[in-house]
């Protein structure tokens, strides 16, 4: 009896240290999987438009090959080690991404913006390479653009919200002190992921992870605000990624693409949804996994809401810490996260859109797979037409 129980006892020690055990790691994983981007680097590519110059950024680094005197400029460097920024308990933070990058119409600026809120819009001019200015902003930026004009930089945030501040240094303003950009509008606790401008400049389109797309009347001056709404365009199913206008003549529409697998034609003055045009859906390997690297499309994508969710509160919580939003926003904000659906697993989710000049043709970059999707665009029928994809 004696030995039985020494035995068992022995044995329940022993169960129990690997039960300690196995809780570490749990704990371990889980602090691991915390401290992971919530939303990984994306190479960000944009081209200057009398092909001068081609910047791209991956992660935290950005860089300019200037095709004119065949150099390459590092405008942005990655952080050496130990030089990160520092959150709670001594935790090393990740160094920012770059979410936008942006040439003006006539090739004079480039525009970067970033998750670092310090200088979250950074504007450089493009004959010298030479920073004019970096400006603070709230939340972290998901993507940037121009006005047609070029007299104001745009940046879509986490929180819903798409700021404007002037390329040129408002007069008056102290030597050293940068600009505060101005809110040109909201959609409201719902992160922002694309912005597109139509060819004249004077409707804006936003859409967003909670599948909405919507169209704005550009003001003369973007500082005031836009406060006139051209048109909802509802019909995606889950969040929406990207989104382009298309003009040929007079006539104009917009496209936009989203976690449903769908490209979506619509007319942009009334938001009546044309065509949908469902892209093939991934290809299934053995096991049941997505081929290539598109499981972010499919597996990652599907659990998008708990994320974004997170993502939301956790700025919502810096906002409360900044006394700058009420409890009943930080309520509304989760509930709004929430509202999402996640991408099926096999989803063609497009990244992001580009039309051709003359507006026939749509590339869209979709994850997960190494060749573009090319779109036809028949305008007599109002249809998209599948390529090559």
């Amino acid at each position: 009896m004696g030995r039985n129980r020494g035995r068992k006892g022995r044995q329940a020690k022993k169960e129990g240290e690997q039960g300690d055990g196995d809780a570490g790691e749990q704990q371990q994983q889980r602090q691991n999987e915390y401290q992971q981007p919530s939303d990984p680097p994306r190479a960000v590519l944009a081209v200057h438009p009398q092909g001068a110059a081609v910047a791209v950024a991956v992660g935290p680094e950005l860089r300019v090959f200037d095709t004119k005197a065949q150099k390459l400029h590092t405008l942005v460097s990655k952080p050496e080690a130990g030089q990160g920024q520092q959150q709670g308990k001594g935790q090393q933070a990740a160094a920012p991404f770059i979410r936008g990058l942006a040439f003006d119409a006539s090739g004079r600026y480039l525009l970067a913006g970033s998750e670092d809120k310090a200088a979250g819009l950074r504007l450089w001019d493009c004959t010298t390479w030479q920073l004019l200015q970096g400006i603070k902003v709230p939340k972290k930026v998901t993507t940037c653009a121009f006005t047609a004009d070029g007299r104001h930089m745009l940046a879509a945030d986490k929180f819903g919200d798409v700021l404007a501040a002037a390329t040129q240094r408002p007069e008056g303003l102290p030597e050293g002190q940068a600009q505060e950009p101005e809110i040109l509008l909201g959609h409201y606790c719902a992160i922002l992921t694309s912005l597109s401008l139509s060819a004249n400049g004077s409707l804006l389109a936003t859409t967003d992870r909670d599948h909405r797309v919507r169209v704005s009347i550009v003001p003369a001056d973007p500082l005031a605000g836009a406060h006139e709404i051209q048109s909802f365009c509802f019909g995606h199913t889950t969040f929406v990624t990207c989104s382009a206008f298309v003009h040929q003549g007079q006539q104009e529409l917009l496209v936009s693409g989203g976690g449903d697998g769908t490209l979506r034609l619509w007319d942009p003055l009334t938001g009546q949804l044309l065509h949908t045009l469902e892209l093939p859906p991934q290809p299934q390997v053995a096991g049941g996994e997505q081929g290539g690297d598109g499981q972010a499309a499919g597996q990652q994508a599907a659990s998008e809401p708990e994320g974004e969710q997170q993502a939301a509160g956790k700025e919502q919580q810096e906002e409360d810490e900044d006394g700058a939003s009420s409890e009943d926003e930080a309520a509304a904000c989760a509930g709004g996260a929430s509202a999402a659906q996640g991408a099926a697993a096999d989803a063609a989710v497009p990244l992001a859109l580009a039309a051709s000049p003359d507006g026939g043709w749509l590339v869209a970059a979709v994850d997960g797979r190494d060749e573009l999707c090319l779109v036809q665009l028949d305008w007599q029928a109002g249809q998209l037409g599948e390529g090559a994809c």
